[in-house]
């Protein structure tokens, strides 16, 4: 991949920008962020019908804002001491 993926062991990232399940994605690019919120609409990916994530980048990829800017997260809560 073109960009850096980043793994938040210890939770900072996500305390700073409010992530409250997992997955909970975030598209940021120069600082501001993009898109916020889960990969799809299913909770499983063989049913999902829309991937905010995959329109997201694609939008990225060709330097145009997203159509939308914040999806559903359907994960598991974040659980924090």
């Amino acid at each position: 991949m073109g960009f850096p993926i980043i793994h938040d062991r210890d939770q900072k990232l996500a305390d700073r920008f409010g992530a409250n399940r997992t997955p909970h994605v975030f598209v940021i690019r120069n600082g501001a962020v993009m898109y916020q919120g889960g990969v799809d609409n299913s909770h499983l990916a063989s049913t999902a019908t829309v991937n905010y994530l995959e329109t997201v980048l694609n939008f990225q990829s060709r330097d145009q804002r997203p159509p939308i800017q914040e999806g559903r997260t359907l994960g598991c809560l974040i659980k924090r001491p």
